[in-house]
């Protein structure tokens, strides 16, 4: 069976439609309806059905329209409470209320697990149910009022969430036009005006989006005699400042790790000589014609399957590292301190300011770390707060020169030295790991190199051995809850790129 009182009244089953024809007889099943699988009094339905109408026998006048209703849905979903009051039964996803609470519920998770396209769908399926206005033939009846209210607000959470995902996706330009219409509907609801100032500046609209905020102001002060709120006045301030983190927005971009299934190998000329070197290795094996040749500044899209160059992407700055998220590969470039954000499937890229100089970058759960090799610096893309990590344990600090997060941690490896850190990304509060030994050296020229897998943090050395020249190398397997090193495993070289997954570990 089928409720509806997204809109006018409706009961279906099978197609026929079973809704009750008389005023009474429907103003009952709706207050039924709003308040489904909770016991109501009799004279709580008296009081709500008839208001100041009652008839002579109200309570007989009740059971004749609980008699007729329950000859509609069925005795068994019509029940009658221990003390003379009623409940409707109301299974799962019969009511279009419930579906549209849980569309709206799974379209904010999506959008918090970076998902943009899928929470889209979820808020418009939502949008979908909504038929005009809700329990539009109640909207006189005091039982409905504060229903109608709480459903235009999830109505508007919907609209609101199509909106936010369609940002994410950097797409403001094409609803510009509905945000306007809805502001027109709702004005002095905030978050729309805000919506609609970062649509016009992804749109390149920058002083269109700042008298959004100068209507606003005056709408506010002449109906509120309030200023707007402060998440709005700080958006002011960044679109003033020309930030570019909000054209577009990819703080769900970024989110996550590597897109399964996608047939893409990327490659930055010059900077990356790590991913260079295991691309060489590839071409060494595979390929009679080893030779790859990239302009300087761009980076090469690869097919790992027969190796070819699908797209050379003109970066117009010297790239530090490259890093691929859930939706988008991230490329640093230091020199400009911002990161560029590419789309895999388009070439599409924008440009992000970023609160630190990025020289290495890290994907994790919670969004893209970014770590300033030069200052000991970390800062998640999007965020102002930056972690500063103080000096190592014992003279002779090195420069940071890598970077990997977990769900909880980010870890930081000091170049050419022996800690390896662990920084507490709620707190900010960091902790020394050494991980020397008789065997390291210090010569300022070797690389490091961090990954999590396969249940571990695995961390690269270079190393020599007593009495000689040999440049070897050690990587060291170090537990993540503890972060005690747990394993150690000696190489001929050191390494310059490591990798891992749940199965394996990787190193250049």
């Amino acid at each position: 069976m089928d409720f509806r009182i997204l809109g006018p009244l409706e009961v279906e089953e099978n197609g026929r439609s079973l809704a009750p024809s008389g005023r009474k007889a429907r103003a009952l099943l709706a207050v039924l309806l709003i308040h489904a699988n909770e016991p109501i009094s009799a004279d709580r339905l008296i009081d709500e059905v008839w208001g100041e109408e009652l008839p002579e026998n109200a309570a007989k006048s009740l059971q004749i329209q609980i008699s007729r209703l329950r000859k509609t849905v069925g005795g068994e979903r019509l029940r009658t409470g221990a003390r003379g009051g009623y409940e409707l039964v109301v299974h799962s996803d019969e009511l279009d209320r419930d579906r549209a609470v849980t569309l709206v519920e799974r379209g904010r998770t999506l959008l918090e697990d970076g998902e943009a396209a899928d929470a889209g769908s979820a808020f418009a399926d939502a949008l979908a149910l909504f038929r005009g206005r809700p329990l539009e033939e109640f909207g006189r009846e005091a039982f409905a009022h504060a229903e109608i209210e709480r459903l235009e607000e999830l109505r508007l959470s919907a609209s609101e969430g199509v909106f936010e995902s369609e940002l994410s996706r950097g797409r403001g330009a094409r609803i510009v036009g509905e945000l306007e219409s809805r502001i027109a509907e709702t004005p002095l609801r905030e978050r729309l005006r805000e919506q609609l100032m970062v649509a016009l500046y992804q749109a390149g609209r920058q002083a269109d989006a700042l008298a959004v905020y100068a209507e606003a102001r005056r709408a506010f002060a002449e109906e509120l005699g309030i200023e707007p709120g402060p998440t709005l006045r700080e958006l002011e301030r960044r679109i003033l400042n020309q930030d570019l983190t909000l054209r577009p927005r990819l703080d769900i971009l970024q989110r996550g790790v590597r897109p399964k299934g996608r047939a893409l190998a990327l490659l930055g000329a010059a900077a990356l000589a790590a991913v260079a070197a295991a691309v060489a290795i590839g071409f060494a094996s595979r390929s009679s014609n080893p030779a790859l040749t990239l302009p300087p500044r761009s980076l090469g899209v690869l097919d790992p399957r027969t190796l070819e160059v699908r797209a050379v992407v003109d970066l117009d700055a010297e790239p530090a590292d490259v890093a691929i998220g859930r939706k988008a590969v991230f490329i640093a470039l230091p020199g400009r301190r911002s990161v560029m954000a590419l789309d895999p499937d388009t070439n599409a890229s924008t440009t992000l300011g970023t609160a630190v100089r990025p020289g290495r970058l890290a994907a994790g759960r919670d969004g893209l770390w970014l770590l300033d090799t030069r200052s000991r610096r970390v800062a998640l893309l999007g965020s102002t707060r930056i972690y500063e990590l103080g000096e190592a344990p014992s003279p002779g600090t090195a420069p940071l020169d890598a970077i990997a997060a977990d769900h909880r941690d980010v870890w930081l490896a000091e170049l050419d030295a022996e800690y390896v850190y662990r920084l507490d990304r709620r707190t900010g509060r960091s902790s020394a790991i050494d991980n020397g030994g008789s065997d390291s050296f210090f010569d300022g020229a070797a690389q490091r190199a961090l990954a999590i897998g396969a249940g571990s943090l695995w961390a690269s050395n270079p190393v020599t051995t007593a009495f000689s020249n040999d440049r070897l190398g050690r990587i060291s397997r170090i537990d993540l809850r503890t972060g005690e090193v747990t394993a150690r495993v000696r190489l001929p070289a050191p390494p310059l790129a490591i990798v891992a997954d749940a199965d394996a570990v990787w190193v250049s």
